[in-house]
């Protein structure tokens, strides 16, 4: 295998989440350096990777895309957009499933933006008939805002379908695709969206720190004026990095060099199709064998994504999930620590620099734990 695709965890333990995730070697190392914003060379770093993250999402500026890179984590880039493109006078639909959504209305909410909640169940995909209803109802109402995948079960929402009614209702459609986008194979055309929205820590394999967003340029000319904040300007940031600087928000330098080496490992990797292929081929071993160990998963699978999946802890004597996570951290394998109130859900993320290897990995720990436990389980057989 090449050298690139070696997974070394030498001190670090493999993250099992759907964000953040494990890097490569080589890009933790691009960060090694001291650059400074304002120099040329780096200048020229954040040009060649707006221009290179448009066309591995498939579009370019030539097509009406834009490329605007902010500092921050995924949520504070959706807090950048969501207080830059909502007008005062404005109001927002926030169609939401699970946390990822209970997120955005939060976003919304500590704005002072007045919002409409359409809330489903987290096993359930949104209504399509129920969202086109609300939009015809609700004349107020101005952008819509949905998570592609909500990682509380790991659903992915049918962006294409809200979209359209989106476009046909004449409302601008925010797409919080953190966690699928790179990572995902996803049309930003037939989606519709004015401003999807990405962060560096997730599907790129990156470090966090940089939040991007891809908007068509009307709606980001559209949006002059209308943000709440001076430094969290989607508009204002976006002309600046068309002019070369200065930013309204300084990218953080070392951030930025291991956003461009992963970038040059997404190409090599052979782009966005093999990087699915690869998350598809370990979530597929991940659900076969922890099928095999007796755990169901949450979801129905046509609802589930190759992200993230949430299986029901085992209903038997000496399963305890908090003692469950414990074992397996001191194993050195690490899962999301977020549980369920109402079903203490285990997650497990399929993303990042892992392999179908590294999944099988966790598999034996997660079955050496299950003996400790004395789970009364039969010996699964293993694929």
């Amino acid at each position: 295998m090449p050298e690139l695709f070696r997974i070394e965890h030498a001190h670090d333990r493999p993250l099992f989440t759907p964000g953040p995730v494990t890097t490569s070697r080589t890009v933790k190392q691009a960060m090694l350096r001291d650059v400074h914003p304002a120099d040329p060379e780096f200048v020229e770093i954040v040009q060649n990777v707006r221009r290179q993250l448009l066309e591995s999402a498939g579009v370019s500026s030539g097509q009406g895309f834009e490329c605007v890179l902010v500092p921050g984590t995924a949520a504070s880039t959706l807090e950048t957009v969501i207080g830059s493109v909502v007008p005062g006078a404005g109001k927002i639909l926030v169609v939401l499933n699970g946390a990822d959504g209970e997120r955005l209305a939060q976003i919304a909410a500590g704005l002072k933006i007045r919002t409409n909640l359409l809330k489903m169940s987290d096993q359930r995909l949104p209504d399509l008939t129920e969202i086109d209803r609300t939009l015809t109802e609700d004349r107020a109402i101005t952008h819509v805002a949905v998570a592609h995948c909500d990682t509380t079960s790991g659903i992915l929402n049918p962006i294409d379908g809200i979209g359209m009614l989106a476009r046909r209702h004449h409302k601008a459609f925010i797409v919080d695709a953190n966690a699928t986008l790179f990572g995902i194979p996803i049309d930003l055309h037939s989606c519709s969206a004015d401003f999807v929205v990405c962060s560096s820590g997730q599907c790129l394999e990156s470090v966090p720190g940089i939040g991007l967003v891809i908007g068509l340029r009307e709606s980001l000319e559209a949006v002059l004026g209308s943000a709440r904040s001076h430094h969290c300007d989607l508009h204002a940031q976006w002309k600046a990095l068309q002019n070369g600087g200065p930013l309204r928000s300084a990218l953080p330098s070392q951030a930025m060099l291991a956003l461009a080496k992963a970038l040059e490992e997404l190409a090599a990797e052979g782009g966005v199709p093999a990087r699915a292929d690869r998350y598809r081929n370990n979530y597929q071993t991940l659900l076969s064998n922890m099928r095999a160990m007796g755990f169901t998963e949450y979801l129905d699978s046509e609802l589930q994504s190759t992200i993230v999946t949430a299986f029901h802890g085992l209903d038997c004597p000496g399963f305890d999930f908090q003692d469950f996570h414990t074992l397996l951290f001191e194993k050195g394998f690490v899962l999301s620590p977020w549980i369920s109130s109402r079903e203490g859900l285990i997650r497990i993320g399929t993303i990042g620099r892992i392999l179908s290897s590294d999944v099988r990995s966790l598999l034996d720990a997660i079955w050496a734990t299950l003996q400790e436990m004395k789970a009364p389980l039969e010996s699964p057989s293993m694929v």
